[in-house]
């Protein structure tokens, strides 16, 4: 459950290195054996990707993933959304594509964002972290906006948008 729970919020695929930086430290050495343990009970599947530099694994079924995630507290949700955008931003910035998984990132801090908006008032981390997912996200935005791809950009903005507060400076700018 330690291992999978991470894994439902990053997606339907994961890669093995994030699991391993989101879990607990005491499994942080077993989460080879255990993803392996997973895929012969086969609840997962190692992806061959000859493409990445990391293991990849995938959820046989979307069902597993989304009775996984639906297990999570919200809190806990929103927790290992952040958590992972921490340790993809670094990953990332370490490999030269940060813009790459900007969109990504921002989709992450947006589901962190909602889910700590419905536990209560956000306090001055959460407003952080609405900053953080209209800055991806507005960059995505534009980004799509300068390729043409006019729907994405659309999409991408609003959500930018919907995440600040209504009087915000950065809100009208988006």
């Amino acid at each position: 459950r330690a291992i999978m729970e991470p894994a439902a919020v990053i997606g339907l695929s994961f890669p093995e290195p994030a699991i391993e930086e989101l879990v607990p430290d005491s499994l942080r050495m077993a989460v080879p054996a255990h993803l392996r343990a997973l895929s012969r009970k086969q609840f997962v599947d190692r992806v061959v990707n000859n493409t990445s530099e990391d293991e990849i694994y995938r959820f046989r079924n979307l069902m597993i993933k989304d009775a996984v995630y639906a297990s999570l507290l919200k809190r806990a949700r929103a927790t290992i959304h952040e958590r992972f955008v921490t340790w993809a931003e670094r990953v990332n910035r370490e490999r030269g594509r940060e813009q790459e998984f900007e969109e990504i990132h921002g989709y992450h801090l947006e589901q962190a964002y909602r889910y700590r908006t419905e536990l209560g008032p956000l306090d001055a981390e959460g407003r952080a972290i609405a900053d953080r997912a209209a800055t991806k996200l507005a960059n995505a935005g534009r980004r799509a906006s300068s390729r043409g791809d006019m729907p994405a950009s659309v999409s991408l903005l609003k959500r930018a948008a919907a995440v600040l507060p209504e009087e915000s400076p950065a809100r009208l700018g988006i």
